[in-house]
């Protein structure tokens, strides 16, 4: 069990406060899931309201500002905002941990985009505050796209493996990679946690540090429903729809599309 005082949100928080970290985000770009989401739901945010949750350095402004009737963007990362200011002047980029979102009561946003899994890195408890607080800034009719981290992946709370590569020097950095991995992973596995519903793991992401929150496609679908949401859609990594029966296990995080009631 973690102990009481420990606060699993501050932690994976403190993770994202690094200047290179923040040039790094804003060398990246969508995904497949992500790709085909915004071009199937474009009327969804095309001259609606925009509320943009982990922003980062701006990654997905350049996909929505253009097409928003107005944007907003938040992030908990003040080297990330600055960054992203930078690059979108004209952007409402507001410095806010996703559980102040309170601060933007008597808002509505016709679309809400909370990509790259950025809901697991709150603990369970502040994960089902933000979810409620999102469903409040939705009107009925609004769309809310999230992606999370599915507990039904093949690699879902495994410890880190090697790389193989056939190239000799390749493969000696990997296997250093993979040294500092496995110490970080049994420095962290105690707070590891497995309930009915959903998990806590710490994974592959920066360096087996962080511990996010892990959940399958049915309880997902189920947890959104609780907050008012209908789900309308599931993709995988690779962009292709989900259906009932699917096979997920190669998916290590699925994408959701659900509009609330």
């Amino acid at each position: 069990m973690r102990r009481e005082t420990f606060d699993l949100t501050e932690h994976n928080a403190r993770i994202f406060f690094s200047g290179d970290l923040a040039d790094w985000y804003a060398d990246q770009t969508l995904c497949a899931a992500e790709t085909t989401i915004l071009l199937r739901h474009k009327e969804a945010f095309a001259g609606k309201t925009v509320l943009d949750l982990g922003v980062g350095s701006g990654r997905t402004t350049r996909f929505l500002l253009p097409f928003a009737g107005s944007y907003t963007g938040v992030d908990l990362s003040p080297q990330m905002i600055a960054r992203a200011r930078r690059g979108f002047p004209k952007a409402r980029l507001l410095e806010m941990d996703i559980r102040e979102l309170a601060a933007l009561s008597g808002e509505t946003f016709d679309f809400i985009f909370a990509p790259w899994a950025v809901l697991d890195a709150l603990s369970p408890g502040d994960r089902h505050k933000a979810l409620a607080r999102i469903a409040a800034l939705s009107p009925p009719g609004g769309m809310f796209v999230l992606s999370s981290h599915n507990r039904d992946a093949a690699l879902a709370g495994k410890p880190p493996s090697l790389n193989w590569s056939k190239r000799p020097v390749r493969l000696a950095l990997n296997a250093g990679h993979l040294a500092i991995a496995r110490l970080n992973f049994e420095r962290m596995k105690h707070l590891r946690e497995e309930h009915a519903d959903y998990a806590l793991y710490n994974d592959m992401a920066h360096g087996w540090q962080g511990v996010f929150y892990y959940i399958g496609k049915d309880a997902q679908i189920a947890q959104l429903e609780r907050h008012g949401f209908r789900t309308m859609d599931v993709y995988g990594e690779d962009g292709r729809l989900i259906r009932p029966g699917d096979d997920v296990s190669p998916d290590g995080c699925l994408h959701y599309v659900a509009v609330k009631e």
